[in-house]
């Protein structure tokens, strides 16, 4: 099982080997299932933006190791929908995306706080902050 802090983030966001910014820990839901995808679906993972303009992110099930996850990399150029919403509470925001990479569509849904519980995330709140910032930019460009 594999312990989340920002030491296990950086090695699994190093994979990618890109260059990235605003490493943040995350609920992701992949909704490739589409219909059928249900909130349980989601899994905890890693999420970054990279120096080319890249949204990676990393899922890793919950009772698995890194290498158990899934790796994604979507390219800003291939987003056809990305949607940032709020939330009441918590300084949590809920981002939709969707697009195309690699000739498949994708979706996700990506829950963010910039606060997690405990020690093992420090730098979580500036890097949420500078994550959504850039996620807004994109949302701006399309």
């Amino acid at each position: 099982m594999v312990k989340f802090n920002s030491e296990n983030m950086t090695e699994a966001l190093d994979r990618f080997g890109k260059q990235y910014k605003y490493p943040i820990y995350a609920s992701i839901r992949n909704m490739a299932t589409g219909f059928f995808s249900r909130p349980s679906d989601a899994i905890s993972g890693y999420a970054a933006v990279t120096d080319d303009n890249f949204l990676i992110l990393v899922q890793i099930p919950v009772f698995g190791t890194i290498n158990d996850a899934e790796y994604f990399q979507l390219p800003v150029l291939g987003i056809k929908k990305l949607k940032l919403k709020k939330t009441a509470i918590l300084n949590a925001y809920t981002v939709d995306i969707r697009g195309v990479a690699d000739g498949k569509k994708y979706g996700f849904r990506i829950v963010t706080v910039s606060k997690v519980g405990g020690k093992g995330f420090p730098e979580q709140p500036a890097n949420h902050a500078g994550f959504i910032e850039k996620l807004k930019r994109w949302s701006d460009e399309l």
